[in-house]
C-alpha cells in the first residue's frame, strides 16, 4: 500500500547515496497527487523529509527537493494541510537564491510558478512568508543574466500578490517602496521604448493583447515579446489599481517628481513612464 511505499521513499531520502536520495524526491513528484491525498497522516514526517532535502550538501538533492515539494505545495495550496508545508517556504528561497545566483534557471522558474500559486493561498501561514517571496521575486525582476520570461513570472508573482493581499502589502512600507524603486530603476536602464510597453505586459490585458491580428505567440514563448520597461510598467499598475491610494501613491508620485527633475533623460523617461501610468 501506499504506506509502505512512503516508508521506501523515506529510506532512499535518508540513504547516504546522493543518488538515492534524489531519486527518492524525484519520485515523490511523480506522487505528488497521490501523495496529497493518500499520505495525510504522514505529512509531519514529510515535511521533515524535505527539509532534510533541502539543506542536503547535494546540489542535485536540494534541486530535486525543491522541485517535488513545490509541486506538493502548488497543489495544497487551497488547502488547510499547506500550513504544514508553509515553514519550508524559507528554505525554499534559499535554494532558489543560490540557483539564481549560479544562473540555474529551470530550479528558479519552478520556484516562480509554486510561488505564484501560494500568492492565492488563503493560509496566514503562508501569509506570514509574504516579504521573503516578493523581495526574491524582485530580485529576479531586477537580474538581467535570466532570460525575459523568468523575469516576468517574478514580476506576475509581485503583481498576484498585491492582487491578493493588498492591504498586507501596503502595509509593508520599506517592501513597497523597494518594489517601486525597483520598478523606476528597471525603465531607466531598458534600451526600450515606454510607448506601448504597459499595453503589452499588463497581466490584466494580457489576452486582449494576444488575440489582436499579428501578435506573434511564438515571440512571448522565448520572452522575445516582453520588455523590461513593459514588464516594469505593467506590475506598476497592478499595484497601482490593487494597493490602497493611502499606501501606493506617494512613494510612486514622489519618485515620478524626483525624476523628472533630473538632468538623467533616462530617470526623465522613468518619471513620465510611470507618471503615465
Amino acid at each position: 500500500g501506499w504506506p509502505e511505499l512512503f516508508q521506501f521513499v523515506a529510506a532512499a531520502a535518508g540513504d547516504a547515496h546522493p543518488e538515492a536520495r534524489e531519486l527518492a524526491f524525484l519520485l515523490l513528484g511523480e506522487m505528488t497527487e497521490t501523495v496529497g491525498i493518500h499520505l495525510k497522516p504522514q505529512f509531519a514526517t514529510l515535511a521533515g523529509l524535505f527539509g532534510a532535502g533541502l539543506s542536503d550538501g547535494d546540489v542535485k538533492v536540494q534541486n530535486a527537493a525543491v522541485k517535488a515539494l513545490g509541486l506538493l505545495m502548488s497543489y495544497l495550496a487551497d488547502e488547510a494541510e499547506i500550513d504544514t508545508f508553509a515553514p519550508l517556504v524559507q528554505p525554499v528561497l534559499v535554494v532558489a537564491e543560490a540557483c539564481r545566483s549560479r544562473n540555474d534557471e529551470e530550479v528558479v522558474s519552478t520556484t516562480l510558478d509554486v510561488l505564484y500559486d501560494l500568492s492565492f493561498s488563503p493560509s496566514g501561514a503562508v501569509a506570514g512568508h509574504m516579504a521573503p517571496i516578493v523581495r526574491f521575486a524582485q530580485l529576479c525582476m531586477s537580474d538581467s543574466n535570466l532570460e525575459m520570461a523568468v523575469r516576468d513570472s517574478a514580476a506576475l508573482v509581485v503583481a498576484t500578490m498585491a492582487e491578493s493581499k493588498p492591504k498586507l502589502l501596503g502595509r509593508d512600507a520599506a517592501l513597497l517602496t523597494g518594489i517601486v524603486e525597483t520598478i523606476f530603476n528597471l525603465i531607466e536602464t531598458s534600451q526600450g521604448s515606454a510607448a506601448g510597453a504597459l499595453f503589452e505586459s499588463n497581466p490584466a490585458w494580457k489576452e486582449d493583447f494576444e488575440d489582436q491580428e499579428g501578435h506573434d505567440a511564438d515571440d512571448d514563448d522565448d520572452g522575445n515579446g516582453i520588455t523590461e520597461t513593459g514588464m516594469a510598467q505593467g506590475t506598476l499598475d497592478m499595484l497601482a489599481c490593487e494597493i490602497p491610494k493611502k499606501y501606493i501613491f506617494e512613494p510612486v508620485v514622489s519618485r515620478c517628481m524626483a525624476r523628472l527633475g533630473s538632468q538623467d533623460p533616462n530617470q526623465r523617461k522613468a518619471g513620465i513612464a510611470c507618471l503615465g501610468v
